[in-house]
């Protein structure tokens, strides 16, 4: 029936063709039946503005199975016409970009979609003529959108013949759910998108095979956890049978090919946040695995576990990366690449180990417990490794190589609050007030005791940090390699001079490394000059 009144349609948009004014130039032609033709760039079509027909504007294309279709790459916003194109393929070039729809009032029967071929970040904000965000179109998706006049509605996936087959499937119930929900409701709306040989279509990196969207959008506050996709597997009460495994849910990328894939991931969890929305706490990925009643067993319990298989070559293995990527002006408080704590409330815990690294097996070249890079990029401090408990390490590895820029440090340190004021390579004693000032090695009182070394400038009763034991650079230094260096008459400022002066102390405090490098290592011992 569909078919039949679409040829109809066309034969009488042919029949007014040949009958009026011709199309010349590819210029398309609206025919206005109460005023005759009038020109547009971009449609031919029929208006009906007495309703009578039924009909608003009518393409031909449409009638033929066929849209136009621009291709732009953007250098802004765009704001569109009801004379622009109705298939808009942006490249949005940028991020932050916006896509403008006419007027409702001016788009009765219209539709427009939108494709965005942009990369990385930059999607497109579809919003209407006053500016109220309708959605956000990612890269490589894509949305339609219809009018009837007073709003846009979004219809997705797309539909059209251009681009995409789609099937259309109903697993289940469709439910919708007003206001509060106090129970678990699922509903079901999948989308199988087919798209023709990729190989033909350059334009287009997104190939998906299956599509699941659920939009939420409550009248009141809810208390409901909505679930964009869940999947389960249960077995039921009193059910005695051993299986070798259950899972929830699985993802497999399976390449057989022989060409190149830059990047394969078996699952992709992403959770983005847009339009000036509050979000309490995000996760990207939660795993979680629980007892959920008392006398259940579980022998071991693995939130997460990665597990790599190599029969071939790879040149980094890695079963957790973590990464922050900070852009524009984006303010990151605290970034932890990786977190574990207990929140127990009752029961026990036999040992809680923050970070556990089992013992190597099989032939392994060189193998490392923990291994950290140089951790010198910190504006303030930087803590190779840091415990704000009391606790110390067993045995200790100090790093002596160069370091790679000035007023940096690298080694066992604490956190005090100085005498005076004290700037980087000061290095000072403890007083009865428990507080660090310079040491001066002119009088015993202010020689002797625990040393320390300022490694930055720290005011009088500030707090800051006094390395103990380690390397340090200051490239306002100019030593001698291996040069000895002692506890100075002016204070605070190490010498390379041992004291020599009667009644004056001499202490060692360290060597220099090279002409900006000093390893500081005080010698508990001191004598007094005769």
């Amino acid at each position: 029936m569909l078919e039949a009144m679409r040829q109809s349609a066309m034969i009488a948009v042919y029949s007014l063709l040949l009958l009026t004014t011709p199309v010349f130039g590819g210029s398309a032609i609206d025919y206005d039946l109460n005023s005759g033709p009038t020109y547009d760039d971009q449609l031919l079509g029929i208006n009906d503005p007495t309703g009578s027909w039924g009909l608003n504007r009518f393409s031909v294309m449409d009638l033929m199975g066929k849209e136009f279709v621009n291709t732009e790459t953007l250098t802004g916003n765009k704001t569109l016409t009801t004379s622009d194109y109705t298939v808009q393929v942006l490249d949005p070039n940028g991020a932050g970009r916006s896509i403008y729809l006419p007027a409702e009032a001016s788009s009765t029967n219209m539709k427009f979609t939108f494709v965005n071929t942009g990369e990385g970040i930059q999607s497109l904000r579809i919003r209407s003529d006053d500016g109220t965000t309708l959605d956000y179109l990612h890269p490589d998706s894509s949305r339609t959108y219809v009018c009837d006049g007073t709003t846009w509605y979004p219809l997705w996936p797309y539909d059209s013949n251009l681009f995409w087959i789609e099937s259309d499937a109903y697993i289940g119930p469709r439910i919708a759910i007003g206001g509060d929900a106090g129970t678990q409701q699922t509903g079901y709306h999948s989308y199988v998108n087919i798209r023709p040989s990729p190989t033909t279509e350059t334009a287009y990196s997104f190939i998906s095979t299956l599509s699941v969207t659920h939009y939420v959008n409550p009248a009141t506050n809810s208390s409901a956890y909505f679930y964009g996709v869940g999947g389960s597997v249960a077995t039921s009460v009193g059910n005695t049978a051993n299986m070798p495994g259950l899972v929830g849910g699985t993802f497999l990328v399976n390449h057989k090919g022989t060409g190149d894939v830059a990047d394969a991931m078996g699952c992709r969890l992403m959770l983005y946040n847009y339009n000036g929305g509050t979000i309490d706490e995000g996760w990207g990925g939660y795993s979680h695995a629980s007892n959920s009643e008392s006398g259940t067993t579980m022998t071991n319990a693995y939130a997460h576990v990665g597990n790599i298989t190599n029969y071939g070559s790879m040149t980094d293995a890695i079963t957790f990366d973590s990464k922050f990527n900070n852009y524009g002006t984006g303010t990151i408080t605290n970034a932890y690449g990786l977190r574990s704590r207990t929140t127990t409330n009752s029961g026990t815990i036999g040992t809680f180990y923050g970070f556990y690294s089992q013992a190597a097996i099989g032939t392994i070249t060189n193998t490392y417990g923990v291994y950290l890079e140089d951790q010198t990029v910190g504006s303030s401090v930087n803590y190779s490794l840091y415990s704000a408990g009391t606790n110390y390490l067993n045995k200790e590895e100090l790093r002596f190589a160069p370091l790679a820029s000035d007023h940096t440090f690298s080694g066992k340190f604490i956190t005090a609050t100085a005498g005076e004021s004290v700037v980087i390579g000061d290095v000072c004693y403890l007083k009865s007030d428990e507080k660090f000032w310079k040491i001066d090695a002119t009088a015993e009182a202010t020689t002797k005791g625990q040393c320390v070394m300022a490694t930055a400038s720290i005011g009088a009763d500030a707090s800051g940090v006094f390395m103990t034991k380690g390397l340090i650079r200051d490239d306002s230094w100019n030593w001698t390699a291996a040069q000895e260096l002692w506890a100075p008459t002016t204070p605070g400022n190490l010498t390379s001079t041992k004291p020599t002066t009667t009644n004056h102390y001499v202490r060692l405090m360290g060597w220099a490394r090279d002409d900006d490098h000093v390893w500081f290592e005080p010698d508990q011992t001191y004598v007094k000059v005769k």
